[in-house]
């Protein structure tokens, strides 16, 4: 959990904590999510293409960072029972964990987007906090099973960013590694001519390849959450 750099503010979102009478229509939703999570094994390490998700809604505080991190966290826990019962004397010593060993693995790791994008730039900086967290992000590019990828398109309209944003996609794609994506951009309009409904109207190459990559990744894991009513109005964030 350490080494998967949940925020504070989400460290204790789980299924059993968010309010699904708040919004019922999202409920089942959610309990799909909840049902990929304890059989992720029958997703992921498969010939093809990566099994990912990407939950989306226009609007703020229907809970998607809440339901991202509630499936990340549970993956996890399964991941690392079936790595224990796999060789239980390699993770541990005498019913101890062997903390050194797992402390080399970050199977499941979130990163926000806006911030990595922010810090990348500043990579030249003497600042050690900035350093440790891109180097992170960039050894679990490579190395987590899946990354909780927070407010895909959030950086907006640089050519930085879409350098940045295909890169780790198709890093990803290539290595058949998954994402979690929490969006409040259309993703099915970025390859669209039209600026009422693509935010990244002028950009529809770079548009048309990053879709065909998320599409291919995601399907049929493309969640599109109502989001009428703001939980963080409520208090539950």
């Amino acid at each position: 959990m350490e080494k998967a750099r949940i925020p504070k503010e989400y460290i204790n979102c789980s299924f059993s904590n968010f309010d699904l009478d708040f919004m019922p229509e999202n409920k089942p939703k959610v309990e799909e999510l909840k049902q990929f999570a304890v059989n992720y094994h029958e997703y992921f390490r498969k010939p093809g293409n990566p099994q990912s998700v990407l939950i989306y809604s226009k609007g703020n505080g229907c809970g998607k960072t809440h339901i991202a991190v509630s499936t990340g966290k549970l993956i996890l826990w399964e991941y690392a029972k079936v790595l224990y019962k796999t060789d239980p004397f390699k993770y541990s010593i005498r019913g101890v964990i062997n903390d050194e060993l797992a402390s080399m693995n970050a199977p499941v790791f979130f990163m926000s987007e806006k911030k990595y994008i922010w810090c990348r730039k500043r990579f030249t900086t003497d600042n050690e906090d900035i350093i440790k967290y891109v180097s992170d992000c960039e050894k679990a590019f490579t190395r987590s099973e899946i990354i909780i990828y927070d407010d895909l398109f959030r950086s907006r309209d640089t050519d930085f960013f879409f350098d940045e944003l295909e890169g780790i996609i198709s890093q990803r794609y290539d290595d058949n590694k998954s994402f979690i994506f929490t969006t409040n951009v259309n993703v099915l309009a970025i390859d669209q001519d039209d600026p009422e409904q693509n935010p990244f109207y002028d950009r529809v190459k770079q548009g048309s390849y990053l879709l065909s990559r998320i599409e291919k990744m995601t399907t049929p894991y493309y969640y599109k959450f109502h989001d009428y009513k703001d939980y963080r109005v409520k208090g539950v964030f």
